[in-house]
């Protein structure tokens, strides 16, 4: 697994609030909150490589009077800099019910060297994705459109996080299924994720291990699909699900080594 990939993976799984709900990802079901979580909370990451400072990650939740909103960002620093200088940011905006979390803006980033790229998704008031658009524009002769049944059928990529905090909590509580698949629309591609729940010796109590593997679906280049190796090492995330909204770890290997982000209290 390529670096670049890992730190895209780091990006998109810091945010776990609220719930899930089966295939479909156009509203996010809301279930009655067991733990009493604030309606505003902030999480800070470090990035090390090999014990190496490689980056930070900040993401933030905020709920009132009918909306919320999720925010996550990651800049890389030290020796990553040299080989991969980035900065990636996210958000996604949305209405809150009485039985649900349904998405209405999202908006990203990513800020290299040489080039910057911006993705935003339109959604109407039961979730649907209205628009899409990629500034600068793919060409479609390289990354072929995805198409609309898969645009509705896929969270965007914070709204996927979501799913994960219900996920490991339905877990704690009954450990009748320990295994989740859904998909994530970017504005570019779609991706399939599978998600399995466990605990170890290493995330002991309240704590709940979650790994992730990615499938290719609609959207990628031939070249991204050259690259990627169906049996890539997952992502781990180790997740208190009574107690944060936010995973306090998340490891997995990387080209020579591992990649770790471990949360900080201050």
């Amino acid at each position: 697994m390529r670096l670049k990939w890992w730190l895209v993976c780091l990006a998109l799984v810091l945010t776990a609030p609220v719930s899930w709900q089966e295939a479909q990802a156009k509203s996010i079901t809301r279930q009655p909150d067991v733990a009493p979580y604030p309606t505003q909370e902030e999480a800070r990451y470090r990035i090390y490589w090999n014990g190496i400072r490689i980056g930070k990650i900040w993401a933030s939740w905020k709920q009132e009077n009918g909306q919320y909103e999720m925010h996550a960002s990651l800049k890389t620093s030290g020796i990553a800099k040299l080989f991969s200088k980035q900065e990636r940011n996210a958000v996604i905006s949305g209405i809150v019910t009485e039985t649900a979390f349904i998405p209405q803006r999202f908006n990203a980033s990513v800020i290299r060297r040489k080039k910057q790229r911006h993705v935003s998704i339109l959604y109407d008031m039961k979730g649907n994705v209205t628009s899409s658009t990629v500034d600068p524009p793919d060409n479609p002769k390289i990354r072929p459109p995805v198409s609309q049944k898969g645009k509705d059928s896929g969270y965007d990529p914070l709204s996927a996080t979501q799913a994960l905090l219900d996920f490991a909590l339905q877990y704690r509580q009954h450990k009748s299924q320990n295994n989740l698949a859904f998909d994530v629309f970017d504005s570019r591609r779609l991706t399939g994720a599978d998600i399995q729940a466990s605990s170890n010796e290493t995330c002991s109590g309240d704590c709940v291990v979650l790994s992730g593997t990615r499938r290719l679906l609609e959207g990628f280049t031939e070249k991204e699909r050259k690259k990627h190796k169906p049996d890539e090492p997952p992502v781990f995330l180790e997740v208190k699900p009574e107690h944060s909204r936010f995973p306090e770890r998340i490891y997995g290997r990387s080209p020579l080594g591992t990649v770790i982000a471990i949360r900080q209290d201050d």
